[in-house]
């Protein structure tokens, strides 16, 4: 997955990257790292379907993980942990998932007192295109609501098979 996004406050751009072992649907774990001039970052994180999508029921789910991350001339070990619901429409020529949830990530300063919480809800969507094998695209824009920022993204996923 590659994913450049673009953060509104402080500005800058900022590009994002996972490798993610998708076991199935409702279980994938993944390695990300990052950089921009909002810092780098690296960690691993793993997904889990409380509930997965079937029939007329959304999936629910959250995404947790494990970063570190250089802000400025901080660095820090942040928790993520971050529920969402989504809930795919399968077309003629693949599949719409609109998404929405929200983020709660706990970061701890490793050189002073600094640490704090963060708070973010996205909302995004992810189009799978039956004649593209396996690629999919998908956008999110995300509303910083406490030492947080907002943001646009774009991703791209492509889909390795050993």
């Amino acid at each position: 997955m590659v994913s450049p996004a673009y953060v509104m406050s402080p500005s800058g751009a900022y590009l994002n990257s996972e490798i993610r072992y998708q076991v199935n649907e409702d279980f994938g774990a993944g390695f990300g790292f990052g950089a921009g001039e909002v810092g780098y970052n690296f960690g691993a994180n793993g997904t889990w379907y409380v509930f997965p999508d079937h029939e007329s029921q959304p999936a629910v789910g959250i995404l947790g993980g494990a970063y570190f991350n250089r802000l400025s001339l901080n660095n820090y070990f942040v928790v993520k942990l971050a529920p969402f619901a989504s809930k795919t429409a399968k077309l003629p020529w693949g599949s719409v998932t609109p998404y929405a949830g929200g983020t709660l990530s706990p970061s701890f300063c490793l050189t002073n007192p600094a640490n704090e919480i963060s708070l973010k809800a996205s909302a995004g969507m992810l189009f799978a295109i039956k004649s593209l094998n396996g690629i999919r695209f998908w956008t999110e824009v995300g509303l910083g609501i406490a030492n947080s920022v907002h943001e646009v993204v774009l991703g791209l996923v492509y889909p390795f098979a050993s």
